[in-house]
């Protein structure tokens, strides 16, 4: 019932009440109060109640005894005292430990006025008690920081020692985010100029937020942050560029979006690049991991792999690329699960090794070594007993810095404080028939809250729920013939991740979602349709993981493989999306002949096995795979790409050119197979340009170069080889709406093609760069006007200027880099891709110092 403001006014009412619940003296009334509080704080945080004191009535112990069938903490009476005082604000003992949420409103009290009555928890109010409300604004683990509402008719009486108490009819709604300012650091940026964004956020509700980005050109750092701060680096562009904000709360409410434009302004003047910086591989993972066993984030997002067959854990960058090291570590040691946490400002890494059945703490620093210095939790044991481990199959590390260890044998998780004495033993293992029972715990997971879900595989696949470390719910998951093995939090919406391996393109999909609250029931996602139509389904998934910003992460082994395949999925618009995946021999380009780059940094690979070509984001997750794996291309022979993401494949089994979407979708083909002026043969190489054009050179034909325009309509552009005076080429490329190059190899040059009237190409000389060269591989165009150029005869990549002149090699330690280069691309930004065919991997150069 409500009893806000709630008036007892009759003295005979007050008599009778307190002959009914025999409290003799209005002393012995606040004894009563001050043991209720006591115990509601002593139930909510899990500890074991002390008997009542010798001054408490018999009434106040019932009322004690009462509280351990009340409602559930954030469903009950939550009592808490106002510590401090400022402003319009107030701050209470009770945090997200205890229950309380965001929006919650609290009935502030005078101290010692209010009685609750055993059995049913109703208070009794003497007089008008309450002197205001308060809201909850934002929770911590032990506190909470609240609004101060006054009430009119009593002023506002918020004091600290006041106590406050949870008013269960009410709650005020949760207000989305308001994005009160974005701005750039400058309006208008040169090419490659990269300019610092920053957003004034309000949040009603509190908690951590997390700010999505997007951009109609150029390149953000990170699509997600934690913070409201990112970069933006500068297309060669010449329209105005939108870039856009969206943030989410905890409650998963989102913010209107809000805009900032930015106007390129195309090169800096007078640029002449002169420093060929080598930046990284794209690629090369299968060098960097030998096998992902597990995955893990630190509370600010950093990301860490553990390696167990090169012995390393590796800190990896925003774009997944190795940052810092740590190890090798002992063979001594068997790890298989890795967490990370940060304890009292200090970060630690947490493995857990199979065969010493004990878990690890090691200090991240600058020059860890994994030994026996570390902290240990837990030992090997027969019994399963305070502390003893049988068989240790997964941990997790609660804010604390408090390891649970989940024993298969035994069905139980074992507690250990962070110096890794043992604290207490929940469940067991039984039959399973009976609820919050286990059968076959597989893995665990905790959550900010402190709360613990425990994976169960049994013949009921469901997800047992611990708070307090006792059993509070259960939730059936799936069906008796799947198999679970994961499990995780999301740590902004407290959502349950669950992994189910299933197998097979019909069955089931892998990933379920599922609300930790009793009766939720999962959705699911992960399948192929689901996925990138060419990626294969996910098959015996091992560890799904959720990081700080809500990108989850499922760790796979697939069949044919060197090493586990690593899967990200976004949450876009409500729907899990397939990001990109990292893993598995693809990733080596051990097949791979050509390669080419957009405008934004998305490479273009070819390998004539399988798959034929795949996708990569510029931070170098595969986010595309095509070709033979969906039956549509045949032979291909050289790959280029416009502005707006297409990749063109030149296919000399198919004769003509396939067109696909950045996703993989095939979007059109251009050209048909045959001789003379129509048909293709003898394919050679393929180049689009920003705008789509699409230019096609065949070797032995009589026609070299054939010319599509954006809708792929055949152009009359060249002439005949007999006009065009070219001897073996190798390799083309074109200037945006303007001139074409056709590089050939006897003798090697480069010959210039002029763009005329009804876009006819007429020759007009021939350049050879450099003495000395062994054979063109290919050519590519960067913005401003700038060709670059691949050898692989004296593996050499050179810059020329516009007119062709020579500008410089890229000499920066290239037999470390790119020992073997064989093909070239380009990006918008300064960006050279070369292929090397000795290492399997693409090195990335660029036209502009480091750090510009």
């Amino acid at each position: 019932m409500s009893w806000r403001g709630k008036r007892l006014t009759s003295a005979s009412s007050m008599e009778n009440f307190d002959r009914k619940a025999d409290f003799p003296t209005k002393q012995m009334r606040e004894v009563a109060l001050d043991a209720t509080i006591l115990a509601r704080s002593e139930r909510a945080e899990g500890i074991t109640m002390a008997r009542p004191t010798n001054a408490m009535t018999f009434w106040a112990a019932l009322a004690l005894a009462s509280l351990l069938t009340a409602q559930e903490p954030e469903q009950a009476s939550i009592l808490g005292k106002i510590v401090e005082v400022k402003g319009e604000t107030a701050t209470i003992d009770r945090g997200s430990v205890h229950g309380v949420l965001p929006g919650m409103v609290f009935d502030v009290y005078r101290p010692a006025r209010l009685v609750l009555l055993p059995i049913t928890d109703d208070p009794l109010l003497q007089e008008t008690l309450v002197t205001a409300s308060i809201v909850v604004l934002s929770t911590t683990g032990s506190q909470a920081n609240c609004r101060i509402e006054n009430f009119s008719d009593t002023g506002s009486e918020v004091q600290p020692t006041r106590y406050a108490v949870l008013n269960r009819t009410r709650r005020e709604a949760d207000q989305s985010p308001l994005i009160e300012t974005l701005t750039a650091s400058a309006a208008t940026a040169a090419w490659n100029e990269r300019l610092r964004l920053e957003a004034a956020v309000v949040d009603p509700n509190g908690g951590p937020l997390v700010y999505r980005w997007t951009c109609d050109k150029g390149q953000l750092g990170a699509a997600l942050t934690m913070a409201p701060t990112n970069t933006w680096t500068a297309p060669f562009a010449k329209d105005a560029v939108n870039i856009t904000l969206v943030v989410r709360d905890a409650t998963g409410l989102e913010s209107a979006p809000k805009t900032v434009t930015v106007r390129p302004r195309g090169a800096p003047a007078n640029f002449m690049p002169r420093v060929y910086d080598f930046q990284r591989h794209i690629g090369d993972h299968g060098a960097v991991f030998k096998r992902i066993a597990d995955v893990a984030f630190d509370p600010e997002g950093n990301a860490f792999v553990l390696d167990p067959e090169r012995r390393l854990v590796t800190q990896v960058d925003d774009a997944w690329r190795p940052r810092m090291v740590y190890g090798p570590y002992s063979s001594d040691f068997d790890f298989f699960r890795l967490e990370i946490q940060v304890v009292n400002g200090q970060t630690f890494a947490f493995l857990l090794d199979r065969e010493a059945r004990s878990a690890y703490r090691f200090e991240l620093a600058a020059a860890t070594a994994f030994d026996n210095k570390a902290q240990v939790y837990g030992r090997g044991g027969s019994y399963g007993v305070n502390g003893e481990l049988v068989n240790p199959v997964d941990m997790a590390i609660n804010a604390a810095g408090e390891v649970y260890i989940l024993d298969a044998t035994t069905g139980a998780v074992q507690l250990f404080g962070p110096d890794g004495t043992f604290q207490l033993s929940m469940g067991s293992k039984a039959d399973g028939k009976r609820p919050l029972q286990l059968e076959k715990p597989v893995a665990i997971a905790v959550d900010p809250q402190g709360r613990l879900a425990i994976l169960d595989d049994g013949p009921v696949k469901k997800v047992v729920v611990f708070r307090h470390h006792r059993p509070e719910f259960q939730l059936q998951i799936a069906d008796a013939g799947e198999t679970m093995s994961g499990i995780d939090f999301d740590p902004i919406t407290g959502k349950l991740f669950v992994l189910s391996n299933t197998g097979g393109a019909s069955g089931p999909k892998p990933v379920k979602v599922l609300d930790c609250k009793p009766g939720a029931r999962p959705t699911q996602f992960g399948s192929l349709s689901e996925s990138n139509r060419a990626f294969p389904n996910l098959r015996t998934v091992a560890r799904v993981k959720v990081s700080p910003v809500g990108e989850v992460f499922v760790v796979s082994w697939a069949a044919g493989t060197t090493g586990r395949e690593l899967f990200r999925y976004r949450n876009d618009a409500g729907r899990w999306t397939l990001y990109g995946k990292w893993g598995g021999e693809s990733e080596t380009f051990e097949s791979a002949t050509r390669i080419s780059a957009d405008l934004d940094g998305y490479v273009g690979v070819l390998a004539p096995g399988e798959p034929a070509a795949m996708v990569l984001a510029p931070d170098g997750w595969i986010v595309a795979k095509f070709g033979h794996v969906d039956g549509i291309l045949s032979t291909p022979k050289d790959l280029g790409s416009d502005a707006g993401g297409n990749f063109y494949v030149l296919d000399a089994g198919l004769g003509n050119i396939r067109k696909h979407a950045r996703d993989g979708t095939l979007a059109g083909q251009i050209g048909i197979k045959g001789s003379g002026a129509s048909g293709m043969s003898d394919h050679l190489d393929v180049y689009a340009t920003d705008d789509g054009e699409v230019f096609a050179l065949m070797y032995r034909n009589e026609f070299p170069v054939f010319h599509f325009d954006a809708r792929g309509q055949a152009m009359p552009a060249f002439p005949a080889a007999r006009d065009m005076d070219i001897n073996y080429p190798v390799s083309i490329a074109a200037f945006l709406g303007g001139d074409a190059l056709v590089g050939c190899n006897s003798p090697v040059h480069v010959k210039r093609y002029t763009r005329g009237a009804g876009s006819r190409f007429t020759a007009e000389s021939l350049y050879s760069p450099y003495a000395g060269l062994g054979n063109f591989g290919d050519l590519g165009l960067l913005v401003n006007g700038f060709v670059v150029f691949c050898d692989p005869g004296e593996a050499k990549v050179g810059v020329l200027d516009a007119r062709l002149g020579p500008l410089g090699l890229l000499s920066d330690n290239m037999d470390k880099h790119c020992p073997e280069p064989v093909d070239v691309g380009t990006d918008g930004y300064g960006g050279i891709y070369v292929l090397d065919a000795e290492n399997h991997r693409i090195a990335v150069f660029s036209l502009f110092p480091r750090g510009r």
